[in-house]
C-alpha cells in the first residue's frame, strides 16, 4: 500500500512537508486537501499512513482510508461500460481500492485441504453433520456452499469457517463442536465473512457478529449478509468501506442488552441515518432457524426499525411536552425579507451566515425566523438553540411558524395550535437540551439531520455552545471549521450565531457603539470563512430593526458594504418582517448604519 499512497499523493500535486515514523511505520504530513489547513513547522494538520492509508485531520476532524480519501474527492470513478454481471463496474473499482485480501503464506498451498479435504472430513462424520443439519438447522447444500469442514486439534473436534474471497481462503476459524470456543489461523487478515457476497447491485445489506448467523440469515432468504469477523467491537475502516455504498444497513445483532450495543458500534461505524435494527423473536438469526421460527424471523426483518439518535427531536414532539408540561410559555431560503435578499441573494447551500447583535438585540429570534421563513417555503430545518430550555425554542418557533403569541393563548387555544403546527412537524426539528454540546456529537447531529430527512437549513445558537473553550482562539477557530466543513459537505445553509467580545460606550454620544464584523469572537476567522455577516441592531423603540449586512459574497447588488435591510418586529408572532419605511427613511437610516 505504501506505493499506492505517495503515488497518489504525488499524482494529486499535494505537497509532502515531511515524514515522521510511528510504531515502525511512516506517516505522510501534508496540508488538509480537504478543510485547506496549512501544515507548519510546529504544527502537523493532517498525515496519512503509507503503509495501511489510514488518514485524518487534526484541525477538521474527519478521518479515513484511501479509499474513503478518494472517494470524498470524486477521484473514484466506476467503469459504466461494462455490465458483466459475473464482474460488476462497482465491484472491480472496489476491488482495485480494497484490495481484496490475498491468500495468506500460512494458507498458501493448503487451499486443497482447507476446500476438500476438511469439507470431505466433516461429511464423513455422521454425528457431526446431524448436529449442523437437525440441531443448527443448516441444510445441507449450504454447508457445501460455505465449504465448512472439521478438522481434529488437541483431542477435540473443530468446525472449519473459511472466509473466501473470489472463491480463495483468506482467513479460517475454528469452532469447536462440543462447546463454545473458538480459534482462528496464525497470519490471516480480518476481513469480513461471506464477502464473496457483495457483488451484484443491491441496495441493503444485512449485517451479523457470527459465521454461523451469516449462513442462517442466507438460508432465510436475506441476503446478502456477512459477518464481522471478531464481533461488533472489531468493525474498522475497511470493513466500512465494503459497505459504504449500501443505502441501508439492516444490524441483525442478538436479542439482548449486549446485542444492542453492539448494533449501536456498528450503526455508529457505519452511519445512523441508514441503518436499521432487527429485534428477533429468538436469540439470534441460527436460533430462530434452528427453532422453526423462520416466518416470524421474516415478520421481524420485515418491521426492522430506523436506528434513532436521542439527540434529535421533531418539534411536535418537544412542543407536546412544553404544552402538556403545563410549565410557563415563555415569549420570545429567499430569506423571507425583499431588502435582505436583494443586498445577498437569499440564503444558499454550500454558504453559511454569522449572526450577531448586542445582548438583547434579537439575533436569536431573528436567526430563528430565518429558520421560520425557510420551513414556511418547504425546506426541512434543524436548530440547535442551545442558550434556551427546549420548551422555550418549541413555543417561540411554533409562535412564529403558525403566526400568533403561544404565551397569550388559553388552555384551548394552546392544544389546537398543535393542529395549526402539525404541517411542520416533520421538517422543523430541533436539539431537546440546553447547554453546550461537544464538537463531535454537534457534528454527528448534522450527518443525522442531513441523511434521515433531507435538512437544507442549519442553524446553530450560538458559537460558544459548540466550543470547547469558548476563550480559547484555538477552541473558536476549530469549532468554525467544523461548522464551514459541515455545511460544505453536506450542501445546507448555515446560520452561526456569534456574540460579539465586548461593547463599548461611544464618548461623544454616551451610547453603545454600534458593533461591526471585527468586533465579534473570532472575527478573522469569521471574515475569511463566513459567506454572509449580518448584525441586529434595533432603532430605539418604534421597532425599527436595521440588519447590517457586514460581509456578502453575492455580487447581484453594487454598492458598498455593509448596507442595511430594513425590517420591523411583529410583536404577536414574535417575528422579523418587512419594513413599510418609505425610501428617504431608508436612506436616512441606511445612511446613518454606514456612517459608523
Amino acid at each position: 500500500m505504501t506505493d499506492d499512497v505517495e503515488s497518489y499523493v504525488r499524482s494529486k500535486g499535494w505537497e509532502i512537508k515531511r515524514r515522521t515514523k510511528v510504531k515502525g511505520e511512516i506517516n505522510l504530513i501534508l496540508d488538509c486537501p480537504l478543510c485547506g489547513a496549512v501544515t507548519t513547522k510546529t504544527k502537523r494538520r493532517f498525515w496519512i499512513a503509507s503503509k495501511t492509508s489510514v488518514w485524518l485531520c487534526n484541525e477538521c476532524g474527519k478521518t479515513g482510508n484511501l479509499y474513503t480519501l478518494r472517494k470524498t474527492l470524486g477521484d473514484l470513478v466506476p467503469d459504466k461500460g461494462r455490465t458483466n454481471d459475473d464482474d460488476p463496474a462497482w465491484m472491480r473499482a472496489v476491488r482495485r481500492e480494497l484490495r481484496a485480501p490475498a491468500t495468506p503464506e500460512k494458507l498458501a498451498g493448503h487451499e486443497d485441504v482447507i476446500l476438500k479435504q476438511w469439507p470431505r472430513a466433516l461429511r464423513g462424520n455422521p454425528e457431526v453433520m446431524l448436529w449442523l443439519t437437525k440441531d443448527r438447522g443448516l441444510p445441507e447444500e449450504f454447508i457445501d456452499r460455505f465449504k465448512l469442514g472439521l478438522r481434529s486439534m488437541g483431542g477435540q473436534l473443530w468446525l472449519v469457517l473459511p472466509y473466501l474471497t473470489e472463491g480463495r481462503p483468506v482467513c479460517v476459524k475454528y469452532r469447536s463442536v462440543h462447546g463454545k470456543q473458538f480459534r482462528r489461523a496464525e497470519g490471516c487478515p480480518s476481513p469480513l465473512f461471506n464477502l464473496d457476497a457483495l457483488e451484484g447491485e443491491m441496495k441493503r445489506v444485512y449485517v451479523v457478529e457470527g459465521e454461523l448467523d451469516a449462513i442462517s440469515m442466507e438460508v432465510m432468504g436475506f441476503a446478502p449478509t456477512v459477518s464481522l469477523p471478531n464481533g461488533s467491537k472489531s468493525i474498522d475502516d475497511e470493513h466500512a468501506a465494503w459497505l459504504e455504498r449500501f443505502d441501508e444497513v439492516v444490524v441483525v445483532t442478538d436479542n439482548d442488552e449486549a446485542g444492542k450495543d453492539a448494533a449501536e458500534r456498528i450503526a455508529s461505524r457505519l452511519g445512523r441515518y441508514r441503518c436499521l435494527r432487527v429485534t428477533l423473536p429468538r436469540k439470534d438469526a441460527n436460533a430462530c432457524l434452528a427453532g422453526d421460527m423462520v416466518d416470524e424471523a421474516r415478520v421481524a426483518v420485515r418491521n426492522a426499525k430506523a436506528m434513532s439518535d436521542t439527540s434529535i427531536a421533531s418539534i411536535m414532539d418537544v412542543f407536546e411536552a412544553a404544552i402538556d408540561g403545563g410549565q410557563a410559555l415563555d415569549s420570545g431560503r429567499s430569506t423571507g425579507w425583499g431588502m435582505l435578499d436583494s443586498i445577498i441573494g437569499g440564503f444558499r447551500p454550500n454558504e453559511w451566515t454569522a449572526i450577531s447583535g448586542d445582548t438583547g438585540a434579537g439575533k436569536t429570534t431573528f436567526q430563528m425566523g430565518c429558520c421560520t421563513n425557510a420551513a414556511k417555503q418547504g425546506d426541512a430545518v434543524f436548530k440547535a438553540c442551545l442558550e434556551l430550555h427546549p420548551h422555550t425554542v418549541a413555543v417561540r418557533w411554533a409562535g412564529q411558524l403558525i403566526g400568533k403569541n403561544i404565551h397569550s393563548m388559553g388552555t384551548l387555544e394552546r392544544v389546537a395550535a398543535k393542529d395549526l403546527l402539525a404541517p411542520y412537524a416533520e421538517r422543523c426539528f430541533i436539539v431537546p437540551r440546553q447547554g453546550s454540546v461537544p464538537l463531535k456529537e454537534i457534528t454527528g447531529m448534522l450527518e443525522f439531520v442531513v441523511r434521515r430527512y433531507g435538512v437544507s437549513m442549519w442553524s446553530v445558537d450560538h458559537l460558544d455552545f459548540v466550543t470547547d473553550d469558548p476563550d480559547d482562539r484555538k477552541s473558536i477557530n476549530s469549532a468554525i471549521n467544523m461548522f464551514d466543513a459541515g455545511v460544505s459537505h453536506f450542501a445546507v445553509h448555515g446560520l452561526l450565531g456569534v456574540h460579539p467580545r465586548g461593547v463599548e460606550y461611544d464618548k461623544r454620544t454616551k451610547n453603545v457603539r454600534r458593533i461591526n464584523m471585527g468586533d465579534l469572537k473570532g472575527s478573522s476567522n469569521i471574515k475569511q470563512r463566513a459567506h454572509n455577516v449580518l448584525i441586529v441592531w434595533p432603532e430605539g423603540d418604534d421597532g425599527i430593526v436595521p440588519v447590517s449586512v457586514q460581509k456578502k459574497r453575492w455580487e447581484g447588488r453594487t454598492g458598498k458594504v455593509p448596507s442595511s435591510a430594513l425590517l420591523t418586529f411583529d410583536k404577536v408572532a414574535l417575528i422579523h418582517v418587512e419594513s413599510n419605511l418609505d425610501r428617504l427613511d431608508y436612506k436616512r437610516l441606511a445612511a446613518g448604519d454606514d456612517d459608523d
